[in-house]
């Protein structure tokens, strides 16, 4: 308990400049832009009563839960309904610090460490400048590489009981709710390192390949709530990268982990052309001389030991070094689907860093057993002084870096600003989106890569000539009325002597609905062809595939729930797992271990079921049979 409440203390101190000012805004980089986030679904679900499905306030109207980048099925959103939008980010940030130092005293407890080497772990890594970047930058999607201890944990601790499996597997989910853009596919990255070295050392070689199959497929399922609708959003909004990205040398890696820099915190590209990205944010990974050089020593005292550790720091290294030529490991990597639309191959330097902490963690752990052994001979030791010492000045100094990065710009106070009853939109560019949502106003203006999609380009243009949320097309003597309006329903009242079309100010997109009428796709808008006479229609954005996600995830904890009552059991013979040597382990060939598993494959199969009529065995099957789920709401491709 003393341990806990020391990391505590170590992570409120790491994040005190902003806990400060509970209620004032950060005003930097991409923190306005997830104000805008958190403020919109806060909106929906609190003042609206309504599923954060849509978000009406950029871009003339954008899916809002299906944008990989939103967390609000997260636990972790709870602060921000509870408190408010500014105090609730805050909040959860700092959560996210506690979860990476309780993750990485877990962590350091799983590897068998002790004494100060299990504080110097989490600290070393939770409180590393490569968080402080994040948090200064706003990058919350990037708050879930604190989870990354916790899962290679319980990785660790499945290849003895792969019930720990499932632990995994509920981080894993967590991550890829959060909107864990690069923490899930550079943790899975990672684990899958990892698990290959496991594999290929020759001990558990089946079971570590077991292992992380059942975290990161049983992950994904028990992700299906956020997963489902995001496939959709990634099936109709593409993102664009520039051909090449950062090809970082050696000096740019040692300016990345011994530069103590942090202002200015923009990148002067003249000075160091390699850098692509202005801001040092995307290249700051300080973490202290005596980390790094505590790694060295392992490497170099406890090799065999620290093996493991040593190959993933240089494939994370490898692939952090960037776009070197068509064979570059970068380049190699973004031939898999998810690792080609990440961007920025210095953010492998959050893989590059958990390496080199464990490793110094386990030198530390060293020095920590060699004064043990020496004061049994009742003789005292300076190695029993030396390892607290060292952590007491890398806590410090990280603690002290990351302040000063953090007070690089302050906060600041929350705009007063007056609610309108009515909604609008307003047709000049405007990117203050949190403080929007706030007035009840949207703005046609766009953040991330929204404008080019598969169906059409956004009709930014039409948007901005139409005056009302609601107009008439055809017939001229038809009228309509808006009756209510919220982020994700509309109901107008036609009066038209004939069939009329309504056009609303809204993208199109296909997971509207009505219950009047049809609802077409006219030039990018969202219309509404209704019969003649005087009649209410309904608009809103259907939550189905959120609910199709759920769906998933209950059959899933089902399966799952049935396993523990079967085979949990250890004691009476035949138990689904039995104890051995090594512990609790699974029988992977009992009849209720295969059910499991063809369980799992069925809730992967049964969207996406093998249609004869193409023989294809490649990816074009699975390419249609995705775009006639997202595009025309069907699992037949033959019909689409």
């Amino acid at each position: 308990m003393a341990t806990l409440v020391v990391l505590c203390a170590a992570g409120v101190l790491f994040y005190l400049p902003h806990l400060t000012a509970p209620t004032q805004t950060y005003g930097s980089l991409d923190w306005r832009y997830f104000q805008y986030l958190f403020e919109a679904g806060r909106t929906s679900i609190m003042e609206y009563g309504q599923f954060p499905g849509w978000s009406p306030y950029t871009c003339g109207g954008v899916p809002l839960h299906a944008d990989p980048q939103t967390p609000y099925l997260s636990p972790f959103f709870l602060p921000v309904l509870l408190f408010g939008t500014v105090p609730g980010m805050k909040i959860y940030v700092l959560a996210h610090i506690l979860a990476g130092l309780a993750g990485g005293w877990y962590l350091a407890r799983t590897l068998g460490f002790r004494g100060a080497a299990t504080l110097f772990l989490p600290v070393a890594f939770a409180l590393g400048s490569r968080f402080a970047w994040i948090v200064q930058g706003g990058q919350f999607t990037m708050l879930t590489f604190q989870f990354l201890p916790w899962l290679l944990a319980f990785y660790i601790r499945s290849l003895n009981d792969l019930r720990f499996a499932l632990a995994g597997a509920a981080v894993f989910a967590l991550t890829l709710i959060e909107g864990g853009t690069y923490g899930a596919p550079m943790g899975a990255f990672f684990l899958g390192c990892y698990a290959a070295y496991r594999f290929f050392e020759g001990r558990l070689a089946f079971r570590a390949l077991a292992s992380l199959a059942l975290i990161l497929s049983v992950g994904v399922l028990l992700a299906a709530p956020k997963l489902v609708p995001m496939l959709g959003f990634w099936m109709d909004h593409q993102r664009s990268l520039p051909p090449t990205d950062d090809a970082l040398g050696i000096s740019d890696l040692l300016r990345m982990f011994f530069d103590r820099r942090f202002f200015p915190y923009m990148v002067d590209r003249a000075v160091h052309p390699a850098l692509k990205y202005g801001w040092w944010g995307e290249y700051g990974a300080w973490i202290g001389p005596l980390t790094v050089a505590l790694a060295a020593a392992a490497f170099t005292i406890r090799f065999k030991r620290n093996l493991p550790w040593l190959v993933l720091l240089l494939v994370s290294g490898a692939v952090m070094l960037g776009s070197h030529g068509p064979l570059s490991p970068w380049e190699l990597l973004r031939h898999f689907p998810v690792f080609d639309s990440l961007r920025v191959p210095g953010r492998y330097s959050m893989l590059v860093t958990l390496a080199l902490v464990i490793a110094a963690s386990g030198m530390l752990d060293e020095l920590g057993r060699k004064s043990s052994s020496v004061s049994k001979h009742g003789r005292s030791s300076s190695l029993i002084w030396a390892q607290w010492l060292l952590l007491l000045i890398t806590a410090v100094d990280l603690v002290v870096f990351s302040n000063q990065v953090l007070n690089t710009i302050p906060n600041q106070p929350v705009p007063n600003v007056v609610r309108q009853p009515t909604f609008t939109i307003d047709a000049a560019a405007h990117h203050e989106f949190a403080t929007y949502v706030r007035m009840n106003r949207g703005t046609l203006s766009c953040r991330n890569e929204l404008i080019a999609t598969s169906h059409t380009r956004l009709p930014i243009g039409k948007l901005a000539a139409m005056k009302d949320v609601a107009v008439v097309e055809k017939p001229r003597a038809a009228k309509v009325v808006l009756k209510s309006w919220s982020p994700n329903r509309m109901v107008v009242e036609v009066s038209s002597p004939g069939p009329a079309r309504v056009v609303f100010r809204s993208n199109f997109d296909p997971n509207w609905r009505t219950d009047v009428g049809e609802l077409k796709n006219r030039g990018g808008l969202l219309s509404l062809d209704l019969p003649g006479g005087k009649r209410a229609a309904t608009v809103s954005y259907s939550a189905q595939k959120v609910f199709d996600g759920m769906a998933v995830l209950a059959a899933v904890l089902a399966v799952l729930a049935a396993v523990f009552w079967f085979g949990g059991r250890e004691r009476k013979k035949g138990a689904l797992f039995p104890k051995g040597a090594e512990g609790p382990h699974l029988r992977l060939m009992d009849p209720r271990v295969i059910a499991v598993f063809a369980g799992i494959a069925v809730l992967y199969l049964y969207p996406f079921p093998y249609f004869g009529g193409l023989n294809n065995p490649s990816e074009n099957s699975r390419i249609m049979m995705t775009r006639a789920a997202v595009d025309h709401g069907t699992f037949v491709v033959d019909k689409a």
